[in-house]
């Protein structure tokens, strides 16, 4: 089980050390980075023979490779970020009983998130899950919108962690935009739903308010926040609003540099690597912060969806050094925390995307070679 004192470290910054000088600061960065850069290549490599000797299916000439968002074009990035605002324009599928507040193709998947937040988190279901609400979105983005990349992610530690240094939050023509308007305001709290809710204090960011650069400036969201305090109104779109942030700099700087990267890659089995990938994660949504910090809606943020596949790709990593053995290797049980106690999850476990897709076990989401997927990591 999940401890809460596990949680707050895994929200909040860890103590820093002294500081060392600028040169020792570099040459250990680079080597974790170099260690990191070494997981990812063997892993592909690993993938690569495998797919070689396949006649059908995912094959080595079929497999995709998704990229770290500053590997892209301006013009793929400029691409990726028009099919973004394309999809907020196409009518949902949702049906409109579930909620006033779902108004496009986009919100099907914040709706979802929503609906199933209080299981996907803290348990068996948060790794396969998300591997596949992240295809599923990439494919919206492909065959509605006409997008011809595949989903990138955010590498966390670019920059030393500084958030406001990364030229994905630059503000600037083919970035996702910045920091939120800077408005006074105290800590804010991250609602964990377990049973009974929990609720950790987060310290003030440099922003709070709507964004104001960038592609997503101006856009309005009509679902949520959910919380705190927990209602009933994430779907009612009385509760609309803007895309805020809140950057927070030494949340990255602290919790997501490469060595933390590279020593959750390492773990020796899915409950180290399962365990690792939680303050990473965390500290992924609240480095961000404003809606990011919303459990519940974050996926209102596009960034979103470039965390999840930086989660995405670790898991795929760790997988790929061992994959025979790793290809399978699932931990957690079917409720947040494990309260109330409940049955631990198994490779029969179902994972449902409701209205946006069917339901599969995490056995079939467990590989990105295999089933509806056929993807590594670049």
């Amino acid at each position: 089980m999940v401890q809460v004192g596990t949680i707050l470290l895994a929200l909040l910054p860890l103590a820093q050390a002294l500081p060392a000088s600028t040169s020792q600061q570099l040459t250990a960065r680079d080597e974790f980075k170099h260690q990191l850069d070494a997981y990812q290549t063997q892993a592909s490599d690993n993938m690569k023979a495998i797919l070689a000797n396949r006649t059908s299916g995912c094959t080595l000439d079929k497999v995709v490779v998704r990229k770290e968002w500053n590997a892209l074009s301006l013009a793929e990035r400029v691409e990726y970020t028009d099919a973004v605002l394309c999809l907020r324009t196409k009518a949902p599928i949702t049906p409109p009983s579930v909620g006033n507040g779902i108004k496009s193709r986009y919100d099907d998947f914040v709706a979802v998130h929503v609906n199933q937040s209080s299981f996907v988190h803290w348990t068996i279901y948060f790794l396969p899950w998300h591997r596949y609400l992240i295809h599923s979105y990439e494919v919206s983005l492909r065959e509605e919108c006409g997008y011809t990349g595949y989903q990138p992610y955010w590498d966390w530690s670019l920059n030393g962690g500084n958030i406001t240094a990364q030229a994905m939050f630059s503000g600037e023509v083919g970035s996702l935009g910045g920091n939120g308007q800077y408005i006074p305001h105290g800590p804010s709290n991250v609602t964990i739903p377990s049973t009974p809710p929990q609720f950790v204090n987060i310290p003030a960011g440099t922003g709070g308010g709507c964004i104001q650069d960038g592609p997503f400036a101006g856009i309005n969201v009509t679902m949520g926040p959910l919380g705190p305090p927990f209602s009933n109104n994430a779907f009612d779109d009385a509760n609309a609003g803007c895309v805020t942030r809140d950057f927070r700099d030494g949340q990255l700087m602290g919790t997501s540099t490469y060595d933390k990267v590279a020593a959750t890659v390492a773990s020796i089995d899915i409950d180290a690597f399962s365990g690792g990938m939680d303050g990473l994660h965390g500290s992924g949504h609240t480095a961000i912060g404003g809606l990011q910090g919303d459990l519940f809606v974050s996926p209102s943020d596009p960034p979103f969806y470039h965390h999840h596949a930086q989660v995405d790709r670790l898991w795929a990593i760790w997988q790929g050094l061992d994959f025979e053995n790793r290809r399978d290797a699932v931990t957690g049980t079917l409720t947040l925390m494990n309260t109330p106690p409940s049955a631990k999850g198994t490779i029969n476990t179902p994972m449902d995307l409701g209205y946006i897709g069917g339901t599969k076990t995490a056995g079939e989401l467990g590989s990105t070679i295999d089933g509806d997927f056929c993807y590594i990591y670049g």
